[in-house]
């Protein structure tokens, strides 16, 4: 997998995982609880998230050693974007915290693919491991900054288009 395609990956996925944490603090914030409940809310979320790549450990590394690295991220972006949208386009949008969980497991997933094809782009690239690492960490991180900054965002904005914005961006990590 070539190392600009790498990075585009690794910034929209963590991109997607920081807009839905926090499209849906503010959806549940907002809507369901009060705005006194964030503090505990965002760390419920964080967890629930967190529990989705630990379950997924289990097959997501003999995932990414039988196939090829950019076949599973795809997968698995894709079977996160086919949830979400039929969540959206059946009226049957469920709870949010169903949500966050199929979206953790699916880029814990992702993730696993991704760290996999690591050192297979250094050995292809001639760059060392340590190189190819800090620039997808790098972008992953200001990727997730940013999902976070613009999902509050699109909340506030409007929350139809907002949870279109969402799914968008998983559909355009799956490609």
């Amino acid at each position: 997998m070539n190392y600009v395609l790498l990075l585009i990956a690794a910034f929209m996925t963590s991109f997607g995982i920081g807009y839905s944490k926090y499209f849906a603090l503010q959806y549940i914030g907002d809507v369901q609880f009060s705005v006194d409940a964030k503090p505990w809310i965002i760390q419920v979320i964080g967890s629930l998230m967190t529990i989705g790549p630990v379950l997924a450990y289990v097959i997501s590394g003999p995932l990414s050693m039988a196939f090829k690295k950019r076949a599973v991220m795809c997968g698995s972006l894709a079977v996160t974007s086919g949830f979400c949208i039929f969540g959206y386009f059946t009226n049957w949008l469920g709870t949010p915290w169903m949500y966050l969980f199929v979206i953790g497991l699916f880029t814990g997933i992702f993730n696993a693919a991704k760290m996999a094809a690591v050192p297979l782009e250094a050995k292809r690239s001639g760059k060392s491991v340590f190189v190819i690492n800090a620039g997808v960490s790098v972008v992953f991180i200001v990727g997730m900054l940013g999902g976070a900054f613009f999902g509050t965002k699109a909340f506030e904005w409007s929350v139809g288009k907002g949870l279109v914005i969402g799914i968008s961006v998983f559909v355009a990590s799956a490609i």
